[in-house]
């Protein structure tokens, strides 16, 4: 397979090859790739987190004073101590 790189990423493998982090270009590609994968794994719900999801908001639609507006919910997070 060949692929073709921008400047910036032939750079950025150059940098990290020269910084000892990874020993070549597989090693990199490999824990990319991984990051992936990882990453990808992180967005989908389960079954059950997609079904509770799901009858909140058939519960929300039914009377939509049960939910907290969203304004009340952002200066809730804002105001959060760090």
């Amino acid at each position: 397979m060949n692929i073709t790189l921008t400047p910036e990423q032939e750079q950025f493998i150059h940098r990290k090859l020269q910084s000892g982090q990874y020993s070549d270009i597989q090693d990199i590609l490999g824990q990319a790739f991984q990051l992936l994968d990882e990453s990808e794994e992180d967005h989908h719900l389960t079954t059950s987190q997609q079904q509770e999801l799901d009858r909140r908001l058939d519960r929300y639609e039914q009377d939509p004073t049960i939910g907290i507006q969203w304004e009340d919910l952002k200066a809730s997070l804002l105001n959060r101590p760090s």
